[in-house]
């Protein structure tokens, strides 16, 4: 039997919030509002 080991890449789900929020032509602030975090909540994990 083999144990996976999952890890959270950080900085690539980050990026990856990031590049769909501009797809959508979302403002940081936009995005926070929408899921209940303050605005800089979204500037440290979009980094």
């Amino acid at each position: 039997m083999y144990q996976y080991e999952k890890r959270l890449d950080c900085h690539a789900l980050g990026q990856e919030i990031k590049r769909r929020r501009k797809a959508k032509g979302w403002t940081q602030e936009h995005l926070a509002q929408l899921v209940d975090l303050t605005p800089r909540s979204i500037i440290l994990n979009s980094r």
